[in-house]
């Protein structure tokens, strides 16, 4: 019993500290490859924590292998964003403007009542006043309504409402979004005059700038 006691607060400690690199985030944020790893360490601990005959070893080397593997691609993804969109997948917009992507509901397989079920659960019962409605990565859904349909804030009672719609990402870590650009309707010669005039001349050294609907910009240098 002693034995098998040891053993399971080693694996645990092992376990924590390796999950600790995964970041702070609940199950429910896992993005796909986070949770693949997630289930694979629980699958290996659990043969060397329940059968003595096993090295403590052989549970130990594989999650240490894993999670190696797991902060080589964070590393990886986070520099490049076609890698980034090949293994984790880019948002997908299910209504916009109150009208549904049957497109995009299919290609995500979700249905009508999965999406009404997700509305509602952000106190959304009519679909019209869903301004946008994105399927985050991590599986979560995002509900953006419009601004008449909104809590009013305290300057929206003050009278100051400005409705630029959905900001969106044109420039990540000094790297063009090419299709975020071509969807707002721009094109990279809008994008680096703007950017100029907030002082910037080198999209490289832009750390994020995004768009809305209204071309307001919201521009941080590195």
């Amino acid at each position: 019993m002693l034995i098998s006691l040891t053993r399971t607060l080693i694996l645990y400690v092992v376990i924590s500290l390796s999950l600790r690199f995964m970041g702070k985030k609940q199950v429910g944020e896992l993005e796909p490859m986070e949770l693949v790893v997630t289930i694979l360490i629980s699958e290996l601990v659990s043969i060397p924590m329940q059968d003595l005959s096993v090295p403590l070893m052989a549970g130990i080397v594989p999650v240490v292998t894993i999670m190696m593997i797991s902060a080589l691609m964070s590393f990886v993804l986070l520099k490049s964003t076609k890698m980034r969109r090949i293994v984790v997948g880019t948002p997908s917009i299910l209504v916009h403007e109150g009208i549904i992507d049957k497109k995009e509901m299919r290609k995500n397989n979700i249905n009508n009542n999965e999406l009404l079920e997700a509305l509602r659960l952000k106190n959304v019962t009519d679909v019209a006043a869903v301004q946008y409605a994105i399927l985050e990565t991590n599986g979560q859904m995002s509900i953006i309504q419009h601004p008449k349909d909104k809590p009013p804030t305290a300057s929206e009672l003050s009278g100051d409402v400005n409705d630029g719609g959905l900001p969106v990402m044109v420039v990540n870590d000094g790297k063009w979004q090419d299709n975020n650009i071509r969807a707002l309707g721009l094109g990279r010669g809008w994008i680096e005059e703007q950017a100029r005039l907030l002082g910037v001349t080198d999209v490289k050294n832009i750390f994020l700038m995004t768009v809305d609907e209204q071309r307001k910009i919201f521009l941080q240098p590195n």
